[in-house]
């Protein structure tokens, strides 16, 4: 057999069904027994499991799985344009309304914190005793007066 891209040796028949059939939702039993195994449902409740714990197979399922997962998130533009039109429809509740205002704020970050961006280094230490010298000098003219 020739090696796939990744390196990993190709899975033969049974082992391919066996992960179509478990992203299908089959359980490991289920699938070990449907892909074509000849077994007991005892040990296909074993190997059917272990099968699964196979590096390749797990890789295979993953990549199975993967237009499914992409498919079943929703993107933060696609989750934003639904707030806005329940924020812009006069037929939406005055309170979804403004709760789909605040959700589409909160993902835009307006309610981040501002960054404060604090400079240190000799400079800064420079300015800071300068100024501590001056606070020093105002005080000690104010106890003389």
């Amino acid at each position: 057999m020739k090696p796939l891209q990744d390196g990993r040796k190709p899975l033969n028949v049974r082992q391919e069904r066996f992960a179509e059939l478990v992203v299908s939702g089959l359980s490991a039993t289920e699938a070990y027994i449907q892909a074509g195994y000849k077994v007991t449902v005892k040990s296909a409740g074993t190997n059917g499991p272990r099968l699964l714990e196979n590096a390749a197979i797990r890789a295979r399922v993953a990549e199975l799985r993967a237009p499914q997962t992409a498919a079943a998130l929703m993107t933060k533009d696609r989750k934003r344009q639904i707030l806005a039109g329940i924020a812009e429809d006069p037929k939406s509740g005055l309170l979804a309304r403004i709760r789909a205002i605040e959700v589409d704020a909160k993902l835009a970050g307006d309610f981040e914190p501002d960054q404060v961006v604090v400079e240190t280094g000799p400079k800064t230490l420079d300015a800071l005793e300068a100024r501590a010298k001056e606070v020093v000098s105002a005080l000690d003219r104010r106890r003389q007066k």
